[in-house]
C-alpha cells in the first residue's frame, strides 16, 4: 500500500473516531425517539467534525471553504443552527438546547461555556481565512 492511501487511511480513521467519541458525549440521541432525528444527530456530527478539522486532515480547502460559508452564513440567517433545529424538533428536545459537539462539552468541562459562541465562530473565521491562504499559497 502507498505511503500517501496509509496517510488517508489514518486521517479517516481519526475522522471517524471523532465523530463516534462525538456522538458518544452526546446524551439527546439516547433521548431522541424519532430514527430520522436520531440519523439528522449522527450527520450533525459528521458535519461538525468535518467542518472543525477537514483542512487539516484531508486538505479539500474549496470544499471546507464553501461548507464554512454555508454554516457561518446559516447563522447569521437563521440565528442558529439550522440541523440543531430539525432534530431538535424532531427528537421533541427543547428549542433553545444547543447541539452537543466536542467544543461545547470542552468549554463545559472548563467551566467556561460562556466563551462557547465567541471561541467558536472566531474559530471558524480562523479556517476561512486559512482555507483562502491555502488556496491563494498552496
Amino acid at each position: 500500500m502507498k505511503a500517501s492511501n496509509k496517510s488517508f487511511l489514518l486521517m479517516l480513521a481519526i475522522y471517524v473516531g471523532l465523530v463516534l467519541f462525538e456522538w458518544y458525549l452526546d446524551d439527546y440521541y439516547r433521548q431522541c425517539d424519532d430514527l430520522l432525528g436520531r440519523i439528522l444527530m449522527v450527520v450533525h456530527h459528521a458535519i461538525v467534525i468535518f467542518h472543525l478539522l477537514c483542512p487539516f486532515l484531508f486538505g479539500l480547502h474549496w470544499f471546507h471553504l464553501i461548507v464554512s460559508l454555508f454554516v457561518i452564513g446559516g447563522w447569521y440567517v437563521y440565528g442558529h443552527c439550522i440541523l440543531t433545529k430539525i432534530h431538535n424538533t424532531r427528537c421533541n428536545i427543547e428549542d433553545t438546547t444547543k447541539h452537543v459537539n466536542l467544543v461545547s462539552h470542552l468549554t463545559s468541562s472548563l467551566g467556561i461555556y460562556s466563551l462557547y459562541h465567541p471561541l467558536y465562530e472566531s474559530y471558524c473565521w480562523f479556517l476561512v481565512c486559512y482555507d483562502l491562504y491555502k488556496i491563494r499559497f498552496p
